[in-house]
This record gives structure tokens, C-alpha cells and sequence, in this order.
């Protein structure tokens, strides 16, 4: 009588969270949108660099000639447009800090609804509560290291998989083009990501259809046929881009470096799922760890209710084509755990490893999600994805808001510097994380920033080889981050207006420093001091840039 009270009771339970999905999924965005309007700015790594090239582009369209000498538009298609493209979008409307929330909200939708549209394309018309369990991989470590290309590359992947799913069987002229488009939406967020697409795709084509051959017999050869080549024409526009954006890419920067982890340590950070640490691991732990224990309950309950499925007396009930998906996304898992464990970290991009295990738990994720998984083990799944998310996110916060503190501090200096000066920085500071922050004194204002590490090729912005001017330092040439060298190439020259300084008290400190000393001391002179007194501005002692009292232009007191 106490357990069928009990079945009652959860049963009675599941109907009310199936029945209230959007009720749920509101608290999970509740959760993440808190996050994300708590503090001024997101702080990450390349964010600040992102911010910056989203105000060049609005720059080049607005057609600012100084700009257009400096920077131009990337003539090879780049496999790092989208993020690009919806910051530049939001920037031609909004400050850069309401620009960055935009972006992250748009991300944070479409990762849900790409996910859930991927699951329902492999379950269709079953309700299941485990979409959730994409809510704490959304703000993983490379959204942390302001990845936005890479990250939006994730939306795609599910959309177009998810698509293929649906369509891939019996595609019409009409749905070749719109997954034609989701691959060149995959391949245009990240070119990385776009690999790890073809992969899983191909790998989900070849064991579904192995597994019908298998139990069905002798397969239909024109239909198979006919699924390839509408699949392989749809996808050779993005194809060919890729092929020669990678040749590209590789021209610049070829470089091979393995992983300095050891296979003990590549076990460990899998464990902990390092992956989703965005600042510290001993303050982001405790959830994380939670997290894992889950995944390892869900995956030990999907294979014993595989087993069961598939005993002899059970035989009669196997789902053929759910055994096929089933095989095919632990295939899936299996390539990225494997890529994970023994790739390089770098093949001309970096920071590789923790990529590939990013995208072994996505896909063990996906591989959980649709399965039947008991209704009791859904409704804890629920409560607990809703406590880790938000102790996840409350601890990534304590660091956000003191970053944030460090960019309203850079921030101070803007209102100083006239529009149409060129700006180079100096950053003494010994956090990893600091090391773009700089940037964000001219993402809102006409500012040409030199030190801007976007620009060498592999990126939608790139130097402008042809107009370039010369920069000086006094009277010494000044080269830009990842510029082509054109001293004595007969440029038209342009002096660097501004210099800043971040953590003064380390530059001024350190003896290596001694070029720039003898620079700020012989030809620039100190303007201001950031509040907090971690920036100083210095401006041309010759300039006339320079407002001392900046009426009217507070941009940079956010």
C-alpha cells in the first residue's frame, strides 16, 4: 500500500512539472539572467577584445576614414563571424556593457532551445525534464575566457543535428537549404566547432544505418544513396569555406603542441568537470561535484535499463531506431572523450583538451536526455540541476563583481582622450584574466586602440596592410599587436597619442620597464589617475588631443 502511494505521489508530481515546463524552464533563466544583469559588465578574457572589434565594425560601417586607414574586413570568410556579427549588430544600438548582456541573453535562449529542439528530434513527442540538464554547462570555462565564437558555435551544432535528425531521411529542395544554412551557421560561428559537426554527423549517419542493416537485413541502397548526396550537397558550401579558411589559418599559425596534462590529471579535471570552473576550482567545486555524481547515477540507470531492455524476454519490445541513437551518441561521447585524453592542445588554435571534453559531456548529456530515464529520477534531477546551477553561478559572482570594480576603474580614463586619438596600453598586472581589460577604455568611443590581438588573420577585423600608418612612441617606431612591420615603407605617420598604464605601481616598479619609463618621463605627460589608482593616463606632450576638462563625455563612468 506505501509504495503504491508513493508511485501515486510521483506520478501526481511528474504530470505537474510536464505539465508546467515553461514554469521550470523560467526558473532556470530566472537563475542565469540574475547572473547576468548582477554586475555592470560579464568580465572574461577575450571579451574586452570582442567588445572592442564590435565598436571597430560599427566604425567601418559608419564609414570613420581614421578607422578604415587602420582596420579592414577579413576578405577570406572567417569561421568566427556570428558572435562578431550580433555584437556588432547590438553595438550599433546599445553601450558596450548593454551590448554584452544582450549577447549573453540571446546565447543563453538559444543554447536552452537549441538543445531542447535536438532532444525532442530524438525523442519526439515524449515529455522528459532532463532538457534541463543543459543549464549548468551554459556558462562553461570558455564562456568564462570570453569565447563567444566558440560558444555560439554550440547553438548551431545542436540546431543543425537536431535538424538532420528530423529532415536527414527524406530532405526536400526546400529543407536541403535550411540545413545547408545551419551548417554554415556552425561553420561561420567556429571552424573547430564545425569539424566537431561533419564528425558527429558523419558518425551518427554510419551507426543508425549500420544498426538497421543489422537487425532489418538488406538495406535500400537508393535510399540511401539518395539521403548521401542530398546531405553531402547541402553541405559543400560550407565545406569549401572551410577548407579554405583552415588553409588559411594553418598559413599563419601551423603550430602543434601536445597537452602538458598527464593522463592521471586529464582524469581528474574530467572528475571535477573543469570545464565549467570559469575563475578558481576550490571556490567553484562543491556543485560541480554534485553535478558529476548526477551524471554518474543517470548514465548507471540509462545502461541497467538498456540491459533490461535487451533481455531475451524483453526482445519483442526493443525500439530499433532508439537502439541506433542510443549507439550513436555514445559513439559520439566516445570520440570526444578520446579526442579529450590523447589530441594535441593546440593545432594552430589552442587550448584544445578542455574543448574536446566540453563536448564529450555535451554529448553525454544529449545521450542521457532522451532516454527513458524513471519519472522519480526526473523530478530529483530537477531539484538538483536548480541548486547547482544557482550555487554555480553565486560563486562565479563573487569574482565577477570584483572584476567588474577593475573595468569601471579602467573606464575612468575614457572621458580624457579624444575621440580620433590612437592608444597603446601597458598592463603589469599578474592575473591571466586582466590581460585584454585595457580595451574596454575605447569600446565605446572613436578610439584606435594598437594593442588590439584580433587583427592577424584568423578574425573577421584585420590590420589594413595597405593603409597602415606608421606609429611612433616619441621617435620610436611603435609596431601594432600582430601588424605587418611598415617602418620605412614611406607611410604617412602617425603619432600614439595616449598611453595607459594598468597596475601603475608594478610598471613603475619593475626595472625591465626601463624602455617605457625613459618613454612616458621624455615625451608624455601624466593626465590622470584612475580612482582606484590602478590606471594612469599619459598623453603626448606635443598633442593637442587632450581635454582637460572633458565636458559633456562621461561614457566612460559606466
Amino acid at each position: 500500500m506505501s509504495i503504491s502511494w508513493l508511485s501515486g505521489i510521483i506520478s501526481l508530481i511528474y504530470r505537474f512539472l510536464s505539465r508546467h515546463t515553461r514554469v521550470i524552464a523560467l526558473l532556470f533563466f530566472a537563475i542565469i539572467m540574475l547572473h547576468i544583469w548582477r554586475t555592470l559588465y560579464i568580465p572574461s578574457l577575450d571579451g574586452p577584445q570582442h567588445l572592442y572589434n564590435a565598436n571597430v565594425i560599427v566604425q567601418l560601417l559608419t564609414g570613420n576614414d581614421q578607422f578604415r586607414e587602420f582596420f579592414r574586413i577579413n576578405p577570406v570568410i572567417v569561421g568566427y563571424w556570428t558572435g562578431h556579427f550580433l555584437l556588432g549588430f547590438f553595438k550599433l544600438i546599445f553601450p558596450a556593457w548593454l551590448t554584452q548582456k544582450l549577447f549573453l541573453m540571446t546565447y543563453v535562449l538559444g543554447m536552452f532551445f537549441s538543445f531542447r529542439y535536438l532532444v525532442n528530434s530524438l525523442s519526439p513527442g515524449k515529455v522528459n525534464l532532463m532538457i534541463y540538464l543543459i543549464f549548468p554547462f551554459i556558462f562553461h570555462f570558455y564562456l568564462a575566457l570570453g569565447y563567444y565564437t566558440f560558444s555560439m558555435a554550440v547553438i548551431f551544432y545542436f540546431w543543425a543535428m537536431g535538424y538532420w535528425i528530423r529532415k536527414g531521411e527524406t530532405m526536400s529542395w526546400k529543407e536541403m537549404i535550411s540545413f545547408s544554412a545551419l551548417a554554415m551557421g556552425v561553420f561561420l560561428s567556429h571552424g573547430l566547432v564545425f569539424l566537431f559537426f561533419i564528425s558527429s554527423l558523419f558518425l551518427y549517419i554510419v551507426i543508425t544505418r549500420i544498426n538497421i542493416f543489422l537487425h532489418r537485413g538488406k538495406p535500400c541502397l537508393k535510399s540511401i544513396f539518395r539521403q548521401l548526396w542530398k546531405t553531402t550537397l547541402s553541405l559543400i558550401p560550407s565545406l569549401v569555406l572551410w577548407a579554405i579558411y583552415i588553409r588559411s589559418v594553418m598559413v599563419i599559425n601551423s603550430t602543434v603542441t601536445p597537452a602538458e596534462y598527464s593522463f592521471r590529471n586529464q582524469v581528474v579535471m574530467l572528475i571535477r568537470i573543469r570545464q565549467l570552473v570559469g575563475f578558481n576550482h576550490e571556490v567553484e567545486a562543491a556543485p560541480l561535484k554534485i553535478l558529476f555524481i548526477l551524471l554518474v547515477i543517470l548514465g548507471i540507470t540509462a545502461l541497467i535499463l538498456f540491459i533490461i531492455s535487451h533481455l531475451p524476454m524483453n526482445q519483442g519490445d526493443r525500439d530499433i531506431e532508439l537502439d541506433g541513437k542510443i549507439y550513436a551518441w555514445t559513439a559520439i561521447s566516445l570520440l570526444f572523450l578520446v579526442a579529450y585524453l590523447f589530441l594535441p592542445d593546440r593545432i594552430s588554435a589552442g587550448s584544445l583538451t578542455h574543448r574536446f571534453g566540453l563536448f564529450f559531456f555535451f554529448s553525454l548529456i544529449t545521450l542521457l536526455a532522451f532516454q527513458p530515464i524513471p519519472k522519480f529520477i526526473q523530478i530529483l534531477t530537477v531539484l538538483l540541476l536548480l541548486g547547482i546551477t544557482w550555487q554555480a553561478r553565486e560563486n562565479q559572482h563573487h569574482f565577477m563583481k570584483a572584476l567588474t570594480s577593475d573595468i569601471k576603474d579602467i573606464r575612468t580614463m575614457a572621458p580624457y582622450m579624444k575621440d580620433g586619438s590612437t592608444i597603446v596600453s601597458l598592463n603589469a598586472s599578474n592575473n591571466w584574466i586582466h590581460i585584454h581589460f585595457p580595451l574596454y577604455v575605447a569600446v565605446d568611443k572613436p578610439l584606435v586602440h594598437l594593442n588590439n590581438p584580433q587583427c592577424a588573420g584568423q578574425f573577421p577585423i584585420i590590420w589594413n596592410e595597405e593603409r597602415l600608418p606608421e606609429c611612433l612612441v616619441g621617435v620610436d617606431t611603435y609596431r601594432p599587436t600582430d601588424a605587418p612591420d611598415v617602418s620605412g615603407q614611406g607611410r604617412s605617420r602617425e603619432q600614439v597619442d595616449y598611453i595607459t598604464v594598468f597596475f601603475q605601481k608594478s610598471f613603475w616598479d619593475n626595472e625591465s620597464n626601463h624602455y617605457w619609463h625613459e618613454i612616458l618621463n621624455n615625451h608624455y605627460q601624466l593626465v590622470m589617475t584612475t580612482p582606484r589608482e590602478l590606471g594612469a593616463l599619459y598623453q603626448r606632450i606635443d598633442s593637442t588631443k587632450y581635454e582637460k576638462d572633458p565636458v559633456g563625455d562621461h561614457s566612460g563612468l559606466q
